[in-house]
C-alpha cells in the first residue's frame, strides 16, 4: 500500500500524479459537504417551508418566489413528491409572470409528469397547473397544446364541482379566446353561455352576484356584436337590481354606464337614445338621493354631453354643457372642480375611420417612423381652426393627411370662462408615428390605424 508516492510495505505507486488528482478532489468534495451543510441546517426555517413559494407568489414577489421554490427543490428527492408537485407549479407560475416562458412551460409539464405518477389525474389541484400551462401555450401560439391543457382542466373541475360551476369561469374564458383564434366562433359562444348558465345554477338567476356575470356577457357579446343578447343580459341586470334595492339605488349606475359605452361603440345595431337615456338616468339616480353630492352630479352631467359629442350629436352637447356649467356656479360647487372639467379643451371624439396605407410605400419601401407636431386653436364650439404643422420628420405624406385629417374632424368639449364657452388658441399636438412591424404592409392592399402616442400643450 502506498500514500502519496511513498512506499509502504512492498508496494509502491508509479507515479505521484495519480495521488494529486485524489487530494484535489478530496478537498473539492470537503468544501461541498461544508456549503451543503450551511445551506441545509443553517437556512432560516421560513426558506424550507413549502408555502413560503405560494405566500411569495400570493404577493406577486415573483423573484422571491422563484428562489424559495428552487431552495426548498434542492432540499427534496424524488420520494418528496408532494413537496416537488408544489414547488414547481409555484415556480413555474412565477416564470410565466415574469414572461420566463420556456423555463415556466419546463416545470410545469414536469409537474404534471409528477402528478400522473402520484395522484388520481382527477385531483382538483391539477387545474392550476393546467390553467397556466395553457396561458403560455397560448402566449406561444400553440393553441392546439392549449386548448388540450385548458379542456383537461375544465374536465377535472366537471369531474369534482359539477357541469355548472363557477370555479371553471377564468378556463372558459381562455377557451373561447383560443377558439375564436382558430376561428371556430361557436365554440366559443358556447363557453361563454356556459359561464353564464353556472352563474345561475351556483348563485340563483335573481342573486346579486349575477350582475357581474350579466356585465361579462353583455360585453362578450358585443364584441361579437351580437346585440340582442346585449340589450336581455343588461335588461336582466337592471331588473335584479332594481327589485332588489329600488329604482334609484346607486348600484345601477355601473350598470347604465356600461349599457352606454356598449351601445355608443356599436351605434348600427341600436339607436343612440338607448345610451342616452342610461346616461340621463345616472343623473337622475345622483339628484334623487337624499344628500346629493354636487360634484358627482357635476361629472354626471358632463358625461351626458361627452356621449353627446362622441355621437356627434354636437347641438345637445353644447346645451348640455353650457346649464351644466350655469347649475354648477348656482349651486355653490366647488370652483376646482368646475375648472377640472372645463378650464381647458378636452378631447372626446377624434374620427375613428380616417386610415392610411401603412407599412410600405408605393415603391415597397418601409414607411419610417416620425414626429409630427400640429398646432391648432379650439373655438367655442368645441371645433378645430388654424391647423398647421410646425414640425414633421414623418416620410411619408399620407400620414400626414391622415393626422391632419383627424385633427380637423376632432371634437372637443370647449373651455368655460365666467359660465360661457370661449375659444382657446395656441394648443399643439404632438404624434409619435411608430411603425408597426418590420415586414410592413403592402401599399395600397390593406388599412390599419396608425398608432399614435399624443402630447397636448397649449395656452389659454
Amino acid at each position: 500500500m502506498t500514500h502519496c508516492g511513498r512506499r509502504i510495505g512492498a508496494v509502491r505507486l508509479p507515479s505521484r500524479r495519480p495521488c494529486v488528482q485524489l487530494m484535489r478532489f478530496a478537498t473539492t468534495a470537503a468544501q461541498g459537504l461544508v456549503a451543503a451543510f450551511f445551506l441545509f441546517h443553517w437556512m432560516p426555517a421560513t426558506s424550507a417551508n413549502p408555502s413560503n413559494c405560494q405566500d411569495h407568489l400570493d404577493n406577486e414577489r415573483y423573484e422571491e418566489a422563484i428562489r424559495a421554490s428552487t431552495l426548498a427543490l434542492l432540499r427534496t428527492d424524488e420520494r418528496s413528491a408532494p413537496v416537488r408537485y408544489s414547488q414547481l407549479v409555484c415556480r413555474g407560475i412565477a416564470q410565466s409572470k415574469l414572461g420566463l416562458t420556456q423555463e415556466a412551460i419546463k416545470d410545469l409539464r414536469e409537474s404534471l409528469r409528477i402528478a400522473a405518477r402520484h395522484y388520481d389525474p382527477f385531483e382538483p389541484h391539477l387545474t392550476k397547473p393546467l390553467l397556466a400551462l395553457g396561458r403560455l401555450y397560448q402566449s406561444e401560439g400553440d393553441l392546439e397544446e392549449a386548448e388540450l391543457a385548458l379542456l383537461r382542466a375544465k374536465d377535472i373541475t366537471h369531474r369534482n364541482a359539477g357541469v355548472y360551476n363557477v370555479e371553471q369561469d377564468q378556463m372558459l374564458d381562455d377557451l373561447a379566446e383560443i377558439f375564436l383564434q382558430q376561428k371556430r366562433a361557436m365554440l366559443a359562444d358556447r363557453q361563454q353561455e356556459l359561464r353564464l348558465t353556472s352563474a345561475r345554477e351556483t348563485y340563483g338567476a335573481s342573486s346579486v352576484e349575477m350582475v357581474k356575470a350579466l356585465h361579462n356577457y353583455a360585453i362578450w357579446n358585443a364584441d361579437r356584436q351580437s346585440f340582442p343578447k346585449v340589450r336581455r343580459a343588461l335588461d336582466e341586470a337592471v331588473t335584479i337590481l332594481e327589485s332588489r334595492f329600488g329604482p334609484n339605488d346607486y348600484r345601477l349606475i355601473d350598470t347604465l354606464k356600461l349599457r352606454a359605452r356598449l351601445y355608443k361603440l356599436h351605434p348600427t345595431i341600436v339607436t343612440p337614445k338607448t345610451g342616452a337615456d342610461a346616461m340621463l338616468r345616472v343623473v337622475d339616480i345622483i339628484a334623487s338621493q337624499k344628500e346629493v353630492d354636487e360634484g358627482d352630479l357635476l361629472k354626471a352631467r358632463t358625461d351626458v354631453g361627452d356621449y353627446y359629442l362622441q355621437r356627434l350629436e354636437s347641438r345637445k352637447a353644447r346645451r348640455t354643457y353650457n346649464k351644466t356649467v350655469r347649475v354648477a356656479q348656482e349651486s355653490n360647487v366647488d370652483p376646482a372642480l368646475i375648472e377640472q372639467l372645463y378650464g381647458s379643451p378636452t378631447l372626446i371624439f377624434m374620427d375613428p375611420e380616417r386610415r392610411v396605407f401603412f407599412g410600405r410605400d408605393e415603391n415597397d419601401q418601409p414607411l419610417p417612423p416620425g414626429v409630427l407636431v400640429v398646432r391648432y386653436a379650439v373655438s367655442a364650439k368645441g371645433k378645430t381652426r388654424s391647423i398647421r404643422v410646425v414640425e414633421n420628420s414623418v416620410g411619408s405624406p399620407e400620414v400626414v393627411d391622415d393626422v391632419l385629417g383627424r385633427i380637423e374632424t376632432a371634437e372637443f368639449r370647449p373651455r368655460f370662462r365666467d359660465g360661457k364657452a370661449v375659444a382657446t388658441t395656441g394648443l399643439q399636438q404632438r404624434f409619435d408615428i411608430i411603425q408597426t412591424g418590420t415586414g410592413g404592409l403592402t401599399m395600397g392592399t390593406m388599412y390599419k390605424p396608425i398608432r399614435v402616442a399624443t402630447t397636448v400643450s397649449g395656452r389659454k
